[in-house]
């Protein structure tokens, strides 16, 4: 290669460096910003608590460090013919009406912020910073003061009452399932030991707690319908005949009041000790859904619905009203729940209202594409949300 060839590539690719390092310096300098998007388009804002726990020591649960933030608010432009609305862009857990029914509150999935919305959408505001990560569950109690909060630290299951926006109270580690009374007054909850299960029953505020019963059917969740009764409920397969059982208080007597059915889980209703069940035939090949009083033996109010749904996809807007997202097709698809309930199948949905008395439905939504979970209905019936099972976002639809 002679000099003067030598002398061009050198020229050239100097040339290169410095085109590139101006390029970039523009490229910093006077890119836009790129805000994250609320559901409207406005800037939104991720939680603040850093991710972690601290200050525990080995071994012992650890409750949250709560933080009480100066309140944020987050104005969304709402358009006020917009029937539905996404409510956030990020995943959230345990959805629930406030105290005062006239707002939604939701954690925040990532980091735990508890935060609260009006039912359009046109305010957000993060009402409590919680340090935790790994959130799994919330259960609210009846009086919607306090939930019972369910974290992964590790491979262990740990929990806490969380108590207005700013108080904990630790709960034992690798609790199984949570349950308020009716009232809200008391908690029980569950854990394995050995080959057992046992239910613990406290106040509360998790005090006072004491030992009640226990069983070898260890792998129950348990419900509170009734002031007297607990019931446990097994996993739904539609490979295996699930049961619920009831454990009377006053009594001390465990009996079978459902099952044996395959693929049986249950809601129950905060009205009555009415439940709506959805269960399968043997290998889950299609889907039945029933309401039910199990505690009545004759079964005079059993009543099969005109609708194929999961126990899970619904709620009680009314003693006798029932509001279901209804997959439009289950075709094909088995076994079931056994799919839905691990993700492998997401199911399309529409709304349905049904009149329990006369069992008669009518439809309420019917567009887009969404598999619904956590439905909660507003106390006048005139807002509807819903949990996109696809993302965890939160949504807000508008009924009349």
């Amino acid at each position: 290669m002679n000099l003067s060839r030598t002398k061009l590539i050198i020229r050239i690719v100097i040339g290169a460096l410095i085109l590139g390092a101006v390029g970039f310096f523009m490229y910093l300098n006077l890119k836009p910003s790129t805000p994250t998007l609320s559901p409207t388009g406005q800037p939104g804002v991720s939680g603040g608590a850093a991710p972690g726990i601290a200050g525990a020591p080995a071994g012992a649960p650890a409750a949250p460090t709560p933080q009480n933030p100066a309140p944020e608010s987050f104005p969304v432009t709402a358009n006020p013919s917009q029937r539905l609305t996404r409510l956030t862009d990020f995943a959230v857990v345990a959805p629930s009406l406030n105290k005062s029914g006239d707002k939604i509150v939701f954690y925040k999935k990532d980091g735990g912020d508890l935060y609260a919305a009006d039912f359009d959408g046109k305010n957000q505001s993060k009402i409590s910073n919680i340090t935790i990560v790994g959130l799994l569950d919330a259960l609210w109690s009846p009086a919607r003061d306090r939930a019972a909060v369910s974290y992964l630290d590790g491979t262990t299951i740990k929990s806490f009452l969380h108590i207005g926006t700013s108080s904990v109270a630790v709960l034992p580690t690798n609790i199984t399932s949570i349950a308020w009374s009716p009232d809200g007054k008391s908690l029980a909850y569950t854990h394995a030991n050995g080959q057992l299960l046992e239910l613990i029953i406290s106040d509360s505020a998790a005090k006072n707690p004491r030992t009640l019963f226990r069983t070898p059917v260890r792998d129950a969740r348990i419900s509170w319908p009734a002031s007297d009764r607990i019931t446990f409920a097994t996993p739904a397969s539609g490979i295996a005949e699930g049961y619920v059982f009831s454990y009377t208080r006053s009594t001390g007597a465990f009996e079978k009041i459902f099952g044996p059915a395959y693929g049986l889980a249950a809601l129950w209703s905060p009205y009555d000790t009415r439940i709506v069940a959805s269960y399968t035939p043997r290998g889950g090949e299609r889907l039945l859904t029933r309401t039910l009083n199990p505690f009545d033996q004759e079964r005079k109010d059993s009543r099969e619905l005109p609708i194929q749904t999961f126990s899970e996809k619904c709620v009680f807007a009314g003693k006798q009203e029932l509001w279901c997202a209804v997959p439009r097709t289950l075709t094909s698809i088995k076994p079931l729940p056994d799919l839905y309930l691990s993700g492998e199948f997401n199911s399309s949905d529409r709304i349905v209202a049904i009149d329990l008395i006369k069992n008669t439905t009518e439809e309420l939504f019917n567009e887009n594409d969404f598999d619904m979970s956590a439905l909660i209905a507003a106390p006048e019936k005139n807002y509807l949300f819903f949990v996109s099972r696809r993302d965890g976002t939160l949504w807000s639809l508008k009924l009349k």
